[in-house]
């Protein structure tokens, strides 16, 4: 899989950004605890008396410097510094950066080159900060030469004026050590933005694939021509008003409704018309019943409508009467004036059944009933 083009997609860009800084921030109290340790350790390192004070002064200056990156850990947390741009956070960052740069170039100036285990153990104890902020800041490269090469500078000038004879092979180890840490940082960037990029990228995948599953559930559910719940759905949607019509001890009229000649509109005006008049004929339905009803298409010509808080037989015979008068008004489809009228049977839940099945096999057996009459009116399942 690809990574996300940051150059082309400013706002995952902006999301890797600042899950960047996110983890950085979070990792800066580990930075913070680790440094002022061995701040303290080369402190007791130090065997000089008159240097001790100096020693001891820098140690509070790193400990300061510690408590600034303990309050980075932390403040992205609080809701007053959730408004806080992405440009100060990364500022707020580099600053804590250059403190540490500058603060262990510092020993270098009051360590006894002629004590070799206090020298040795300040350029580990140095060295060992530089490697582990590759880590604590995700190979930020200004933030890792910032860090790197002050201490650094410091190591190889201090070498240089105050060890006789100057020794160079030592001084091509740092300058390697510092090549090879820089090297580190650049890889550890960028795989940490590509991580962070295919995170996101993962996840917008994930989000579009739910959506195009809920769209096909949707197709799946609905009929093509009308955008009516389908069969399927219907069945659904009935038991969850049969639920609720339990619970709430009313009833629902299940309405089988068949459109009247509707053979000879197709061929009479052709099938493109009757389409449209099929169309026309639901939005009726759907505007002729209260939003809490249902309408679906069963195929064909046949539309079923399901009616919620029934009281009695003869306000399912209202809703149904109320349903056909307003299917008779003929629509204008192309010009043409076409009559969708419709004939309907009515069955009542849970009176004559509580399946879906049985209700609509009694509701068609009622509207076939009413296609005999010769009003054409809706007829009641006795």
């Amino acid at each position: 899989m690809n990574t996300v083009d940051l150059t082309q997609q400013s706002p995952v860009k902006e999301q890797v950004k600042r899950s960047i800084l996110d983890v950085v921030e979070k990792q800066q109290s580990l930075g913070a605890v680790s440094t002022a340790f061995l701040s303290v350790l080369i402190t007791l390192t130090v065997s000089s008396d008159h240097i001790l004070p100096t020693a001891t002064a820098w140690t509070v200056c790193v400990f300061l410097a510690s408590a600034y990156k303990a309050f980075l850990s932390c403040y992205h947390r609080h809701d007053r510094f959730k408004a806080v741009s992405l440009r100060t956070r990364g500022a707020l960052v580099i600053v804590s950066a250059a403190t540490t740069g500058i603060l262990w170039s510092i020993p270098m100036t009051f360590v006894d080159f002629n004590h070799p285990v206090e020298l040795a153990t300040v350029i580990l104890i140095t060295s060992g900060i530089i490697s582990g902020s590759v880590n604590t800041y995700l190979g930020n490269i200004i933030c890792m030469a910032i860090i790197s090469t002050a201490p650094i500078a410091s190591i190889i000038a201090a070498m240089s004026i105050r060890m006789t004879p100057v020794p160079t092979t030592a001084i091509i180890s740092i300058i390697t050590f510092y090549a090879y840490i820089m090297s580190v940082s650049v890889k550890t960037a960028r795989g940490s933005k590509e991580l962070f990029s295919a995170k996101f990228e993962n996840a917008e995948l994930i989000e579009h694939l739910e959506s195009a599953k809920k769209e096909l559930q949707e197709l799946a559910n609905r009929d093509d021509l009308t955008g009516l719940p389908n069969r399927r759905l219907l069945a659904e949607l009935f038991d969850q008003a049969a639920r609720e019509a339990v619970r709430s001890n009313t009833r629902l009229a299940v309405l089988f409704i068949d459109m009247n000649d509707f053979k000879h509109i197709n061929d009479k005006y052709g099938h493109e018309i009757g389409d449209k008049a099929l169309v026309a004929a639901a939005s009726i339905m759907r505007r002729a019943v209260r939003g809490a009803d249902i309408v679906a298409r069963l195929g064909g010509d046949e539309f079923v409508a399901i009616v919620r808080d029934i009281a009695t037989p003869g306000d399912a015979a209202l809703v149904s009467g109320n349903l056909s008068k307003a299917l008779k008004t003929p629509v204008a489809i192309d010009g043409y004036s076409i009559d969708v009228s419709a004939s309907i049977g009515v069955s009542i839940f849970p009176d004559h059944a509580r399946s879906l099945d049985t209700l609509l096999t009694l509701s068609d057996a009622a509207m076939y009933h009413a296609k005999g009459k010769e009003g054409q009116g809706p007829s009641l399942h006795e």
